[in-house]
């Protein structure tokens, strides 16, 4: 019995060796690509995220802003009607930066 049986121990852990070797390269190649494909997905809806709270933070500020605006313009043109002015419209506190206006 000099030929090597597949029953020797020493033989079956030099195949489940090999083996070992040529599935961990592929398992951590197809983990880099997952782990790649989650990083990018992440980013994306980060990325989409934030640019809709900042588009929803201006268009709710832009309201606000417009609400002011309004509110100013019809104090001015009730005044320059000589109505009477609501007290909503009496209060000073509303601060509105006019926009520059080019020539």
């Amino acid at each position: 019995m000099d030929s090597p049986s597949i029953c020797e121990p020493r033989l079956v852990f030099e195949l489940i060796d090999e083996k070992i070797k040529e599935t961990i390269p592929l398992l951590m190649e197809n983990w880099n690509t997952k782990l790649t494909l989650i990083a990018f997905i992440s980013s994306l809806t980060a990325a989409f995220s934030l640019g809709s709270f900042f588009l929803i933070k201006r268009l709710l500020g832009f309201s606000k802003q417009k609400a002011k605006k309004d509110k100013v313009l019809l104090k001015e043109l009730l005044e320059a009607f000589e109505l009477d002015i609501p007290a909503e419209l009496q209060d000073n506190d509303s601060t509105v930066i006019e926009p520059f206006k080019g020539p």
